[in-house]
């Protein structure tokens, strides 16, 4: 009779000789608490990563709202400085009539507080287009149209433009430029307006001195470049004043604000200029020994076609001398009364005297169906049908296509020209009350050199 197995016994039977004991339980914890750790560093990094998405959202609007508030201040600006010049240029259009009259029947005394009302005009429409050129800057919004310019064609006109300046403070202006300078290819209207702003501020803070302009061709880099340096025996500033200089709405200091004026915006917008042109300004100075501030640009050569084209432009801007003929037939299309008065009594003084006027766009389109017309000046801004729009009409319309355009504007762009033109305009003047480029643009339509290509008929004005 066998005997029962006790319990330790009958455990050792049921478990296999070979299975082990179980783990023990602080090695089983060691990959939970890993996975733990790295499930939480997932969670983490969604989270900064949803952050970062947020912050980038976040600056991109803020972007999108600058832009848009620099877009709206541009439009601002650009309307403003239409209402502001408009009334503006027929106080010197008018201003200027009288001086002209009353220098022809000898009323001297007259002519020097008219001369003053002409010269703070002036300085107005002057601070008008810094303002609006620093804020079109600002926005992206300024286009650059190079050319072929002549060195030294450019650095007489230069100085035919800075001569009164220097007068006014009895100085000496000198010119250092060889007649076999060359040429550069940039924007000349934009060039123009950088030197000339450096000479201005020659003239102004030196008093019986010296002004000099020197024009010449240099290396910088692998590249050529031309250098307009422009000196003067004036006031200096120390190596602090120097640097504030190109801040924007900055002079060199209060005391020189108060002294001699200025909004301090020239310099500013001349090194933006100089920057777009592929160039920079750059200035040495001391106290009480003068300054010399250098623009340098890249000589950037031209294409021949352009060269010849920029040679054929010019040839055709200089031709102004046609014979006058007063039966040649001008509309001018303008929907301010004072400014029909202004261009009509220039007109006539050229020797015109069959003039038409129309207050608005659909009014110049009804008379041009109604009347032959040799030549029409059209403002650009407008209400209800604007200059653009009515340039678009005429140059479709194939009764009226052969009529030579030139568009009138108080806004000196040149965005807006290179536009009109290429719609098919004649000519774009600025300014027009202000000087005497209307007549000689006048009798180069009439004369037949004006006359710009028409555009096609099937190209869109929003395509343009």
């Amino acid at each position: 009779m066998s005997r029962p197995l006790d319990s330790r016994s009958r455990g050792a039977a049921q478990r296999p000789a070979s299975a082990e004991p179980p783990p023990d339980s602080t090695d089983a914890q060691v990959p939970v608490e890993a996975a733990l750790e790295l499930a939480e560093a997932q969670d983490r990094l969604t989270r900064q990563t949803d952050l970062l998405k947020l912050a980038a959202e976040e600056a991109k609007r803020a972007q999108d709202m600058a832009e848009i508030a620099n877009r709206s201040k541009s439009d601002f600006l650009t309307n403003m400085s239409h209402e502001l010049r408009t009334p503006l240029n027929a106080i010197l259009g008018i201003n200027e009539m009288l001086i002209e009259e009353f220098e022809e029947e000898g009323l001297d005394t007259y002519l020097e507080p008219l001369n003053r009302v002409q010269q703070a005009g002036q300085h107005l429409l002057a601070l008008i287009n810094d303002l609006l050129d620093l804020s079109k800057i600002e926005a992206g919004r300024l286009e650059l149209h190079p050319t072929r310019v002549d060195l030294a064609e450019l650095a007489e006109q230069l100085m035919g433009a800075a001569g009164p300046l220097a007068a006014k403070n009895d100085n000496r202006l000198e010119l250092e430029c060889p007649s076999d300078a060359g040429a550069i290819y940039a924007d000349p209207l934009r060039l123009k307006q950088v030197v000339l702003n450096l000479l201005s501020n020659a003239c102004k803070f030196t008093e019986r001195g010296e002004v000099r302009l020197a024009v010449s061709r240099t290396r910088k880099g692998a590249e050529d470049a031309v250098t307009f340096a422009v000196s003067d025996t004036g006031i200096g500033m120390t190596a602090e004043q120097a640097e504030s200089l190109f801040q924007d709405y900055a002079q060199a200091d209060e005391s020189i604000s108060k002294r001699f004026g200025g909004t301090g915006l020239g310099l500013a917008i001349s090194r933006r200029l100089a920057r777009m042109m592929g160039g920079e300004i750059s200035v040495t100075s001391r106290p009480d020994a003068g300054s010399t501030f250098v623009l340098t640009l890249p000589v950037a050569a031209a294409e021949a076609s352009d060269t010849a084209a920029a040679r054929d432009a010019t040839s055709a801007m200089a031709r102004g001398d046609a014979v006058v003929q007063a039966d040649h037939r001008i509309l001018i299309v303008d929907n301010n009364d004072d400014n029909h008065a202004v261009l009509s009594h220039r007109l006539r003084r050229a020797g015109y005297s069959a003039i038409t006027c129309a207050k608005s766009g659909r009014e110049a389109l009804d008379t041009l169906r109604a009347e032959a017309f040799d030549l029409v000046l059209l403002d650009i801004m407008m209400p209800v049908m604007d200059g653009i729009q009515v340039l678009d009409h005429i140059k479709r319309d194939e009764a009226l296509c052969h009529v030579p355009v030139i568009m009138v504007s108080v806004l000196d762009d040149p965005d807006r020209a290179a536009r009109c033109i290429e719609m098919g305009a004649s000519d774009y003047v600025a300014n027009t009350t202000c000087d005497r480029a209307l007549v000689t643009s006048v009798r180069r339509c009439l004369a037949g050199d004006g006359a710009a290509a028409t555009p096609d008929h099937d190209e869109s004005p929003d395509d343009r």
